[in-house]
C-alpha cells in the first residue's frame, strides 16, 4: 500500500468519526435547549421583575436629591469611583 492508500484510510476513518460526532451532537442538541427552558423562563420573569422594580425607582425618584415619595433618603455615591 502506498502512500497515497494510507492518507485515504486515515482521512476516512477521521471523516467517519467526525461524521459520528456531529450525529451525536445533532440528536443531542434539542433534548439540552429543551432541558434548560424552564431555567430560561425563570430568568425572564426575574429580569422582568427587576426592569419594573427600575422602571418604578425612575419615575419616583427625585433627580435633584435621591428622594423616593413616602420611603427614606437614598444617599448618592460618595467616595473616588462615584
Amino acid at each position: 500500500m502506498g502512500y497515497l492508500g494510507g492518507a485515504t484510510i486515515i482521512l476516512s476513518v477521521l471523516g467517519i468519526v467526525l461524521g459520528l460526532f456531529v450525529a451525536v451532537l445533532w440528536i443531542a442538541l434539542p433534548f439540552a435547549v429543551f432541558g434548560i427552558k424552564p431555567r430560561l423562563d425563570q430568568i425572564n420573569k426575574n429580569l422582568a421583575n427587576i426592569s419594573s422594580w427600575l422602571k418604578y425607582l425612575a419615575e419616583h425618584t427625585d433627580a435633584s436629591g435621591g428622594q423616593l415619595p413616602g420611603g427614606p433618603q437614598v444617599a448618592p455615591p460618595q467616595g473616588p469611583g462615584a
